[in-house]
């Protein structure tokens, strides 16, 4: 009988195939195998008869063996197979070892006691079955409900948690990322984007991957590592230019609407894009390319990269005379030559500043107050159809650039990890990417005159967009500029985009729009006007003025200078000229360094080690009587089953002294996938004690608000 199965490793005289029923079976090794080729064989290929064969128990099972020990140095245990989660380290489920003892205990435990309320965890108790009893917090800190509302989700988990884990859980293979240098690797990557598993695709690949361990990196750490180790075999070079094609596909065992997946798809080019920029190499020229999951398996069928097959189909629609065997065997830059570079490029550009009679001036918009405050009386005007009127020329270009700041986030330490561009849309707001904002422990805005500001933090911000709008702690004073619409835009039509560089100078870039949209994106424009890193979050103007476009940097495929709409922006706007400056509402904190960060901090790290999902992390910011080993266990289970978003909405120092402090929060938690959760939100008040100098929590009070 004829099974198929992918080869998963290769030995000295044999290959381990992961057959489609998730069976591992040892096959005699031939010369043309390669690790991720599909192949085909029948049991006289099978390398013993007697062997052990591993598979996927239901929830209600043990893992079941043949009746003969294996013969497979390695392959004793499901834990010893490379990329499978360890089955036998999960606490309260039944081992491999499959003794009767073992299977009545294990049912007996992990038993759930009066869970009557999402919120309501307390500590997990010490008894002998492990029985988990009222809890209202994962985290024992008293009355601290870490991740409160998942519950109800732990029940589900506890009783039927085997049958995820056995799956594989938060390891299972979420999307497949391609590199094709001239070796050819591809990485199996879970949700998280980290790297679960590397395929050689084809001979040269082998030497690549030999010793190279990328395991349980994140995916642009992986990327570097590999650009590094091809460079020190020459397979990169400093003398020439250097092409690297790199293709992605999502795992389509769940069906994903298409708004969804392209979402993902954004958020995996971005980690790549990210991981080519920290290789710092001038010399490469990279392109990210999307494949469907089809692509994929006949691209394998055919012993070849998903990128070099994408190259394939684009010769085939271009009526290029190209086989499978030529692209398979051809060095990648001449492939490139070949089928991507067959046309002219589109030139940038040249324009020359006009000048401009001063236009008449637009009238005063009239925002509708608060119930209790009226609303700043400069915030822009959200216009879907700009007036026509003269182009823009140098000295009216140098006037929207004073609007036009420099956004720099910091870490704990006072180190800038990220630096851009932004531009005022209201009183103390801005509008700037949220790449460069979203992991600011500390925010800082300079504006054009010199002055810097702090960030109170996040008003609003999309991910899958990547737009954010930010407050300062006081109104700045910078004119709001007036928004746009794509509406307005057409293709060929003149655009300027203004950056802030760090010497405060403005970068002025004009082009023009060269396309409405942009293969892999939900909603982008693509400009001939150069996109720098200093540049990213910066206004893109039409010729009269409007904000129409936020230039995007590091998100975009090789050659394309990409701007997101300003319509999401205005939007935000509109809404947010309803209130005055102090009653807007941050929905995600940023810190200031003064004298009460230390303490400040301490509470935040605490919930971005739950936003980060890092369990050491968050034990570590609490003192050690708060929490009991089982706690960690339920954590790691919620990280493996939701992706959840914890946003800090304030923070205030109440009292201090040199050793004792108290602070109070409000956060939110929400779900952005997994099963299904209630938002909510959490205000409480937590005392800190000192510990080996650092600041620890110790002991608080909350309560929560669905939301």
């Amino acid at each position: 009988m004829k099974m198929t199965g992918i080869i998963v490793e290769i030995r000295k005289d044999r290959a381990i195939v992961r057959t489609d029923d998730n069976k591992l079976i040892a096959i005699k090794k031939s010369d043309d195998m390669v690790v991720g080729k599909i192949i085909s064989f029948d049991e006289g290929d099978v390398y013993k008869e007697e062997r052990k064969v591993y598979r996927y128990a239901p929830s209600s099972k043990r893992m079941e063996k043949s009746s003969r020990a294996s013969k497979i140095k390695g392959f004793s245990r499901v834990s010893n197979i490379k990329g499978f989660s360890r089955v036998n380290n999960i606490k309260n489920f039944s081992r491999i070892s499959g003794s009767k003892e073992s299977s009545e205990k294990s049912s007996q435990e992990s038993k759930v006691v009066d869970f009557s309320r999402v919120v309501d965890f307390s500590r997990v108790s010490n008894s002998k079955k492990s029985e988990i009893k009222n809890f209202s917090r994962i985290s024992g800190i008293k009355n601290f409900s870490r991740i409160a509302s998942v519950a109800a989700a732990f029940v589900l988990i506890f009783l039927f948690g085997r049958n995820v884990m056995l799956n594989n859980g938060s390891r299972s293979e979420y999307a497949y990322v391609s590199v094709d240098i001239n070796p050819s690797i591809e990485f199996a990557v879970n949700s998280k984007h980290k790297v679960i598993g590397t395929s050689a695709i084809n001979q040269d690949a082998l030497e690549l991957l030999e010793s190279l361990n990328v395991e349980e990196k994140d995916l642009k750490s992986a990327m570097v590592t590999v650009l590094e180790k091809a460079k020190s075999l020459g397979y990169i070079s400093d003398d020439d230019t250097n092409y690297v094609l790199v293709s992605m596909a999502l795992n389509d065992k769940n069906k994903n609407t298409e708004a969804k997946r392209d979402e993902k798809l954004d958020e995996l080019k971005e980690n790549i894009e990210q991981g080519m920029e920290e290789a710092g190499n001038d010399t490469i020229i990279h392109k990210t390319v999307t494949v469907s999951f089809e692509e994929r398996e006949k691209a394998l069928e055919n012993d070849m990269s998903m990128g070099r097959y994408y190259l394939y189909l684009e010769a085939k629609e271009k009526g290029i005379d190209v086989t499978i065997d030529e692209v398979k065997s051809a060095k990648l830059s001449e492939l490139i030559v070949k089928i991507e570079d067959d046309s002219e490029p589109v030139p940038t550009p040249s324009i020359t500043p006009t000048p401009l009679k001063s236009p008449e001036p637009s009238p005063t918009p009239v925002p509708t107050p608060s119930p209790s405050e009226t609303a700043p009386t400069n915030s822009p005007v959200a216009s879907k159809s700009p007036d026509s009127g003269p182009e823009l020329g140098a000295k009216e270009i140098a006037a929207l650039g004073e609007s036009v700041v420099l956004i720099t986030a910091y870490d704990e330490n006072k180190k800038v990890i990220s630096q851009g561009s932004g531009f005022s849309v209201g009183a103390g707001l801005f509008a700037t990417n949220y790449h460069l904002v979203k992991d600011g422990v500390v925010i800082k805005i300079t504006a054009n005159d010199g002055k810097v500001y702090d960030v109170d933090g996040i008003v609003k911000y999309d991910k899958t967009r990547d737009l954010a709008i930010i407050k300062a702690t006081v109104d700045t004073g910078v004119k709001p500029l007036k928004i746009g619409s794509k509406t307005s835009l057409v293709k060929g039509g003149k655009i300027v985009a203004i950056g802030k560089s760090t010497g405060l100078k403005n970068t002025v870039s004009e082009g023009k729009i060269n396309g409405l949209k942009i293969e892999g994106f939900a909603d982008a424009i693509d400009l001939t006007a150069s996109i720098s890193k200093e540049s990213s979050g910066g206004p893109v103007f039409d010729m009269k003025g409007n904000v129409v476009a936020v230039a995007t940097y590091g998100v975009s495929k090789q050659g394309v200078n990409a701007a997101i709409p300003a319509d999401y922006v205005a939007d935000w706007v509109k809404e947010l000229a309803k209130y005055s400056f102090n009653n807007i509402k941050i929905v995600r904190k940023t810190l200031v360094f003064d004298s009460d960060f230390e303490l400040n901090f301490a509470v935040y790290k605490i919930i971005k080690a739950l936003e980060n999902e890092d369990v050491t992390a968050y034990f570590e910011c609490m003192t050690d009587e708060l929490y009991k080993d089982e706690t960690k266990e339920n954590l790691e289970v919620l990280f493996a089953t939701f992706d959840l978003a914890y946003n800090v909405e304030s923070l205030k120092v109440i009292s201090k002294s040199d050793e004792q402090a108290k602070v109070s929060y409000v956060y939110t938690i929400n779900k952005e996938s997994g099963p299904n959760f209630k938002n909510y939100r959490i205000t409480g008040e937590c005392s800190l004690v000192k510990v080996g100098g650092t600041w620890k929590i110790n002991d608080s009070t909350e309560k929560k608000e669905y939301i």
